[in-house]
Formats: structure tokens, C-alpha cells, sequence
């Protein structure tokens, strides 16, 4: 066993100054990051998690740490055809396929446990510092249940891991040597990949076709209550189960990215065929160039392919949380467009009854004054007092929203034509059609008393709302189900109507134009007047823009990360083909015809890779959006996060490959030749 690892320390030494420091470097990133991730799973996770919370904390994980997967098999991999050429000049001189095996598996190990352990060892100390790593939204903090701590039975675990990782990379390209090793010596051999690779693809694509199905089978539980989401399932199939739509997401994801990385060798390898059957030289060389090294540019389209599909599942995410609703109109209110605000007499929500009760044992509300002098106010658009609407039984009519003030204060939330300030009428429009009754009968939320009901007559044509008017004014938020607009007003009662003292209503909806910073100064004005302003949190707003934030952090590691990995495996891929392009130019093949074989190689399996993964990516995003209701728009918001991806690695590949296509003839070059 010395003699291997001795001569797995030799083979180490000769694979040069990159792949060493490259798998040095990559493995001190993998075992400080994997040590943290896996310390954050034990500092997280409470006797009192449920299982759900495990797998949906377990397959984010997995899939934040992807990347670093990608690129710690493609630093395993670097100067392979080399390596492997030297692994079976072993075989030639009568090593056994086991042991040739170990030698490389030994190779790879020492160097991915020695930036393991460095790795680890820059965790500990980091880990404690999550202590004091809190973050806010919406005025609540959140932050670990206890500090991060990397334990010696951890750390001992992350170095197996990686270890085991690289030498499973090494041996990968090994088990072909057990046949023909003086062939597979001889630089010229074509080299053919195994479509392994369709395993993984067609097992994500099935995965995907699951989930966009509704996951029969289980109980979703994407809602916090458990609630059943997705596509139309039939009863009969759903069973008590604990398979949370994240967990599937994830999953989905993993064997996506792997297929998306490795398929693309395959296509290369299937149009290299084509290619050497062609009468152009560029192609024919391309062609060549492909089957006997079909790994090499696959190296650097690998992590080009995760990166493409880890973003457009990030955008499909980031255009989910930004095509809700509530958060485009909280968006609308934080960025100085209008807010609503809840007002109320001061007192009225305390414990202390009496606080907000008269001498005649009534409760106060809001007067007719109270609503005049809101309006007054230059920041208000409107004041909507809050008033129910009865039906024929006297029971509140639930969904049915009435404005009651003037035209001019209807304008400025609904565009509407035919409206009257001496007379009520139904609102009609998209998501609102005309009801058959024509009076109806209103209360005001503090009435105890039947006299204080009030009926208005409403038999006279409605009042029209332009809902593509009503969007542009409230720019672009619409309400629920496309109806008018965010304000989801069925009938408006002139404030004439109600008489010259109406019963005070126990609550008002006011909105104010101004943003934040103009409900704050209505809120002072009208504390002096007894009115209590609640303020809107705007929580939405503020935990999508927590989620964005953190997003853009997961994609700015994704990318740096795929860069990484396509600087190294191009610059390793340029070095070993210095060789074959000096023999090239040594024949006197032109300097253009280089090129363009150097580009067909490079961009044939380029574009396979970023086609497979956008494409897998918009599948799994479609799928999800079609299965939670939510409608393909959602691809819309996270468009420009994708084409900026997109177009920046893309750009980086033929940058740094194609001038591979040249190199200059030196005496070392033609001696080794």
C-alpha cells in the first residue's frame, strides 16, 4: 500500500501547478462551506421541528451546495485526458485495473484531504460568530435558536465526504483502462461518453411531471395549515403524508442540473459524428477534436448549464413573489404611490369597554364630522366609511364593498362614467356584473338599533368602471381574480343619501397619496381630532424584499461559483490542447480554419447546454406555476435577472476557449512531438 500512495503522490506532483492548487483551493472552499451548512442543520433543527421543516431545510441545502458540487467534480477532473493517458501507461507496465484504480483514487484524496482539513479548520472559528446574525422584517427579528458549532464527529464527516467525493471523480474516468490500456494510452482514441446522464434528466423531467400533476398521492403542504394545492387531485388518492412541495422542488432541481450538466457531452459526441463525415476541414477537425477528447469543453459547459438552470428557477421564484398581489400593492404604497389606512375612534380597541361608550350606554364611532375633516386633509384621496350591506333577512352580505362619499372622491380610486351625487347605483365592470336588487339596505358597523339602517334606492343604471383605466391609475395593480382594481367597490351611495346626520360607522377606510411618509403625517393630524390611524405594515413588501435579497445572494453564489469552475476547466483545457494545436500548425493547417473548428467544438455543446437547462429550468417553473394556480406571468418579473446571467457566462466561455484555437511553436513543444 505505500508503494500506491507513493506513486499516487508522484502522479499528484505531475499533474501540475493548476490542477494541485486547483483542488487545494476548491476543497478548503468545500470543507468550510460544507462544515458551516452542516452545523447550521444542527443549530436550526429543535426536537419540536416537524419532519416537513427537515426536508424543505434539507433540499434547500442540497441545493444551495450544488454548485460547489459541480465545481469540486470539475477541479477532480482538470488535465483528465492527460491524467488518464498516464494511468494507463500504468496498466501497460502490468498494474492491475484495481490498483490503477486506487492510484488515482489515492491521487485525488490526499489533495481533497488536505484542503479539507484546512477547510474545517477555518470553520470552527467561524462558526460561533452566527450568535449575534440577526436580520429584521416587518419589526420582528429573526435569527438561529442557538449558535453554529462544528463539532469533531462533524468536521471528521465533511473531510470523509470530500475525500470520498473526489476520489469517486477520479476513478470515473478510470474504468475503461481495464480493456485495451495501450489503446486507451494513445491520444488519438475516441473517446465515446456514457448517456448515463439521460438517468438523471428523464428521472427530473418525470419528477417535474409529478408535481405539475398535483403530487397524487400526498398532502401538499407548500400552506402553512397543510392545506391541499396544486393541480386537481382526487380524493381517494391523497393519504396522510409528510412530502412537502419544497422537498419535491428541490429534488426536482438536483437531478435536473445534473442531467443539464452531463447531456451535453452527449449531443456533442452524437454531432461529432456528423461532423468528421463532412468535407470541411473546420468541421472535420472539430469533429475529431470531440470524439477523442468529448470531456473537455463538457467541463466548462457543466457548470454553464447549472448556472443557466439554478437561475431561471431563481427567476421563476423572484417573479412569484413579485406578481402577488399584496405585494405589488404595498410596493405601490412604500414607493410614494397610495396607502390605505384603517381609522377608528381612539379607545375603541381597548379592553376597557367603557373607554369607548357614551353616557347612554352606545358605542361611539366615527361622525359625519370625523369623515369631513379626514377628507380635508390635502395628503387624503378618499375616505370610505365602513358600512354593511343587509339582505333581505338582515344578515350582512358578505363580499360586497360599498363607497359612500362623492364622485369626484370615486375618481380618484376607480375611472367611471355615470356617476351621480344624487343617486346610488351598482358598480359595474370587469369582475362586478349588476345584481338584480334594486334597493338595498345599510348599516353602519356600531348601529344596535334597527332605525339606524338606511335604504337606498338603486334601480337606476349603474355606473360603469374602466378596469384598464382604473390599472393604469393604480399603475398596473389589479385586485383579485382581474376584477376593477385593488379597491373592490360593488356600490356607490351618495353622502347626500344618508342625510344631513348620519350614524357614525365604527370604522373608515382612508387613503392618502404620499407613501409612508404622508399616512404618518395624516395619523398626527388626525390623533388630534380623537381619531386613531392604524398604519399598514406593509409585512408583504418587506418579507419579499427579504426573500429577494437573499435570492440575489444565492444566485451571486451560484454564479461566482459556475465562473470559477469555467476560468479553471478553460484555462486547464487550453494547456492540454497546446499540443495538438502546435501539431496542427506544424502541418501548416491556416490560422482561420483553427478557428473555426476551435468554434464548433466550443459552441456546438455551448448551446446544447444552455438550451437543455434554460429549457429544463422554464419546465420545472411552469410546472410549479401551473400547479399552484398561479399563471405563467410569474417567468415575466425575473426575465432580466435571467437574459443578465445568461448573457454573462455565456460570453465568458468562447472568451476564454477560443483562444485555445492558437499557439506559438516552441522547442519544448516540438520535442515532445
Amino acid at each position: 500500500m505505500t508503494s500506491l500512495v507513493d506513486l499516487a503522490w508522484r502522479l499528484a506532483r505531475a499533474g501540475g501547478r493548476l490542477r494541485v492548487g486547483a483542488q487545494l483551493g476548491a476543497n478548503v472552499l468545500g470543507g468550510f462551506v460544507l462544515a458551516l451548512a452542516a452545523a447550521l442543520q444542527g443549530a436550526a433543527l429543535t426536537d419540536t421541528t416537524s419532519g416537513s421543516a427537515r426536508l424543505v431545510l434539507a433540499g434547500g441545502t442540497g441545493v444551495v451546495l450544488l454548485p460547489l458540487v459541480i465545481l469540486l467534480v470539475t477541479v477532480g477532473r482538470l488535465s483528465a485526458a492527460t491524467r488518464d493517458r498516464r494511468l494507463a501507461s500504468l496498466r501497460v507496465l502490468g498494474l492491475t485495473p484495481a490498483r490503477t484504480r486506487t492510484v488515482g483514487a489515492l491521487e485525488a484524496g490526499l489533495l481533497a484531504a488536505a484542503g479539507a482539513v484546512a477547510g474545517v479548520l477555518l470553520a470552527i472559528p467561524v462558526a460561533p460568530l452566527s450568535a449575534g446574525w440577526r436580520y429584521t422584517v416587518a419589526g420582528t427579528y429573526h435569527g438561529l435558536p442557538e449558535p453554529l458549532r462544528v463539532t469533531p464527529s462533524l468536521a471528521a464527516g465533511v473531510v470523509v465526504v470530500l475525500v470520498a467525493t473526489a476520489g469517486l471523480a477520479s476513478v470515473a474516468g478510470t474504468w475503461r483502462l481495464a480493456s485495451s490500456p495501450l489503446v486507451r494510452r494513445a491520444a488519438s482514441t475516441r473517446r465515446l461518453p456514457l448517456p448515463w446522464a439521460l438517468a438523471p434528466l428523464g428521472a427530473g423531467l418525470a419528477l417535474t411531471a409529478w408535481l405539475a400533476a398535483g403530487m397524487p398521492g400526498t398532502i401538499k403542504t407548500l400552506e402553512p395549515d397543510g392545506a391541499v394545492v396544486g393541480g386537481a387531485v382526487r380524493l381517494a388518492q391523497i393519504q396522510e403524508s409528510d412530502v412537502p412541495v419544497g422537498f419535491v422542488i428541490a429534488g426536482c432541481v438536483v437531478l435536473l442540473a445534473v442531467g443539464s450538466a452531463y447531456v451535453p457531452s452527449l449531443v456533442a459526441s452524437w454531432c461529432a459524428g456528423i461532423l468528421v463525415g463532412t468535407r470541411r476541414t473546420a468541421a472535420v477537425l472539430a469533429g475529431r477534436g470531440m470524439q477523442t477528447e468529448p470531456t473537455s469543453v463538457s467541463r466548462v459547459v457543466a457548470s454553464v448549464s447549472v448556472v443557466v438552470l439554478l437561475t431561471t428557477c431563481a427567476a421563476g421564484y423572484l417573479g412569484a413573489l413579485t406578481y402577488d398581489e399584496q405585494y405589488r400593492l404595498e410596493k405601490l404604497a412604500a414607493d410614494g404611490g397610495p396607502i390605505s389606512i384603517l381609522l377608528e375612534v381612539e379607545g375603541a380597541g381597548e379592553d376597557d369597554e367603557s373607554a369607548a361608550v357614551s353616557e347612554v350606554g352606545r358605542p361611539h364611532g366615527l361622525t359625519a364630522g370625523d369623515i369631513r375633516a379626514a377628507t380635508a386633509l390635502p395628503q387624503v384621496l378618499a375616505v370610505a366609511p365602513s358600512y354593511m350591506r343587509l339582505d333581505d333577512d338582515g344578515l350582512p352580505v358578505q363580499g360586497s364593498e360599498v363607497f359612500v362619499g362623492t364622485c369626484e372622491q370615486l375618481a380618484r380610486l376607480v375611472v367611471v362614467t355615470g356617476c351621480r351625487d344624487d343617486r346610488a347605483a351598482h358598480i359595474v365592470g370587469r369582475g362586478h356584473e349588476r345584481a338584480a336588487d334594486t334597493s338595498v339596505t345599510l348599516m353602519s358597523h356600531v348601529s344596535i338599533e334597527d332605525q339606524d339602517a338606511i335604504t337606498v334606492d338603486v334601480s337606476d343604471a349603474p355606473i360603469v368602471a374602466d378596469a384598464d383605466a382604473t390599472g393604469e391609475l393604480w399603475e398596473g395593480v389589479v385586485g383579485g381574480g382581474g376584477s376593477i382594481g385593488p379597491v373592490p367597490f360593488g356600490l356607490f351611495v351618495p353622502t347626500a343619501l344618508l342625510g344631513a346626520d348620519p350614524p357614525p360607522v365604527m370604522m373608515a377606510t382612508l387613503f392618502a397619496h404620499g407613501g409612508p411618509e404622508a399616512a404618518q403625517e395624516v395619523a398626527d393630524e388626525l390623533a388630534t381630532l380623537g381619531v386613531a390611524a392604524h398604519l399598514p405594515d406593509l409585512e408583504t413588501y418587506a418579507s419579499v424584499q427579504a426573500q429577494r435579497s437573499l435570492l440575489l445572494t444565492f444566485v451571486a453564489w451560484f454564479v461566482g461559483l459556475g465562473c470559477l469552475g469555467i476560468v479553471l476547466a478553460a484555462v486547464d483545457r487550453q494547456q492540454e490542447r497546446r499540443r495538438t494545436v502546435a501539431r496542427l500548425v506544424a502541418v501548416g493547417v491556416p490560422p482561420r480554419t483553427l478557428l473555426a473548428a476551435q468554434a464548433v467544438q466550443v459552441l456546438l455543446p455551448l448551446g446544447a447546454g444552455v438550451v437543455l437547462a434554460a429549457s429544463c429550468g422554464l419546465i420545472l417553473v411552469g410546472a410549479v406555476a401551473w400547479s399552484t394556480g398561479t399563471g405563467l406571468g410569474v417567468i415575466g418579473a425575473g426575465v432580466p435577472l435571467f437574459l443578465g446571467v445568461v448573457a454573462s457566462v455565456v460570453t465568458l466561455v468562447p472568451l476564454l476557449t477560443l483562444p485555445a484555437a492558437t499557439t506559438r511553436l516552441t522547442p519544448e513543444l516540438l520535442r515532445e512531438e
